[in-house]
Formats: C-alpha cells, structure tokens, sequence
C-alpha cells in the first residue's frame, strides 16, 4: 500500500509562561521512497513558522532519521532521543533539544476501519511524557529549553488522511507530577472522536 508510512513526532513548550513552543517530526513513506520532516515554532504568541524538509528515502532506508538539516537522534530508546534543526539562513528558526522519558509509552488500542469494503486504516501509535533540554531559537532570540515539559507521538502503519479535517491536542503537566493527555478529532462527515489519558505518578 503506497499509504504506508512510519512518523516520529515531539512537541514542547516552556512551562512556566508558554513563552515558547515548537512541535517537529521526521515521516518514512516507504513505498514512496520519501523522507520528509518539518518544524513548526512560535515565540511570545507573535508569528509560527514552519518549515519543511524532503528527500528520496533510499537508498539509506527506514533507518534513515536525517532530512536536510533536521535529524532525530535515538540515544537510547523508549528513553533519550535528541531532535536537531541546524540553523541557516533560509529561515529564522533552529533547535537543539533533547528529550528525556518521566513514564513508559503508552500504546493506544489498534486503529482499524473499512471503507466500501477495503482496508481504509490500519495504524498503531504510542504516545510518551518528558522533560526537555536544550534550546530553541526564534528570530534570533535563544530560549533555554531546561525543563520543559515535552511529548512524542510514533505512529505507523496505513492511514486515510483525507478523513480528518481537525485535530486538536493539549498535554501537561500538574504541580503535583500528574500528567495529562487529551485529544479530539473532528471527520469530513461531522463526526468528532474525544480521547484522553491522565497519569497519576505518585500511583502508576
């Protein structure tokens, strides 16, 4: 299926003001032979930017995790990864982070649907809760990322994309160390989805 696709995605913000925020991921299609990556940043609420990366998969493979100059480094997995934007000036962003576990991945139940009779999805995806490092740069203003709170998405398998039309995502983190996911998903054909998760550490 030429729809098959492996995403890693990681999303952050400062914790105290939300001065800061950026989410950025690297996506294999590998019956289409694509690598592709973006990053999407903010700063003090003034404009996002976005940029994008793609190029031919192979012949490095599904074990590539560099696309230009973004690149995801896997440390030690389930646990230590590092997500790089090299700046350029090209674009007005760049970021240097790195992401730490607080709680195992958590797996969401298979995703599976047909339509007229054919496979329409097929997907997994885990989500995973962490603190952050490093820093980002925005116009040219450095943010030091100590302590953020930071997420991560990695999803793969066969989806339909066309069927979403919105998305809307909020995690956090209590003063209490409880930690919270929720989501909702609106279709093309007025359906909405509503999922959530809360974790409490002193218990889990």
């Amino acid at each position: 299926d030429h729809r098959f696709y492996d995403r890693q995605l990681m999303g952050g913000f400062e914790r105290k003001n939300a001065d800061c925020a950026f989410l950025a991921g690297i996506t294999a299609f590998a019956n289409m032979n694509v690598l592709e990556g973006f990053v999407m940043m903010q700063a003090r609420s003034k404009r996002q930017y976005n940029v994008r990366f793609t190029k031919a998969l192979r012949p490095r493979g599904l074990r590539d995790t560099e696309v230009g100059p973004l690149r995801l480094e896997i440390i030690e997995p389930f646990k230590h990864l590092r997500y790089v934007l090299e700046k350029s000036d090209q674009y007005p962003v760049a970021l240097d982070i790195t992401y730490k576990a607080v709680l195992p991945p958590h797996l969401e139940k298979p995703h599976f649907s047909r339509l007229d009779g054919r496979v329409d999805s097929d997907y997994l995806r885990y989500h995973q809760l962490a603190e952050l490092s490093g820093w980002v740069e925005v116009e040219g203003e450095r943010f030091d990322a100590a302590d953020w709170y930071g997420w991560r998405d990695h999803s793969w398998g066969v989806r339909h994309w066309n069927t979403l039309i919105a998305h809307r995502w909020m995690t956090g983190t209590l003063d209490n160390g409880t930690s919270f996911c929720m989501a909702v998903f609106s279709g093309n054909d007025g359906s909405r989805f509503a999922a959530g998760m809360i974790i409490d550490h002193a218990t889990d």
